[in-house]
């Protein structure tokens, strides 16, 4: 994989990450941690978005880990 498909990987990722942080805003509007009181469907979008960002971070430092000096 060169740098051009990595750095297009990533991106797509990326902008699947912030689609899912939305969701995660949209399900979270109103709630605070003072009300305790989750919305329907709150902890559904939030451990999907969990997942996600941990399977792009492994992604991502497998990617990298030959192109990035540690």
């Amino acid at each position: 994989m060169n740098v051009n498909q990595i750095r297009i990987e990533l991106l797509g990722q990326h902008a699947q990450l912030r689609a899912l942080i939305e969701q995660v805003r949209v399900e979270t509007n109103g709630t605070s941690a003072a009300t305790l009181e989750p919305r329907p469907g709150m902890s559904l979008w939030t451990e999907r978005l969990a997942s996600a960002l941990e399977a792009h971070n492994s992604r991502e430092e497998s990617l990298l880990d030959g192109i990035l000096a540690t």
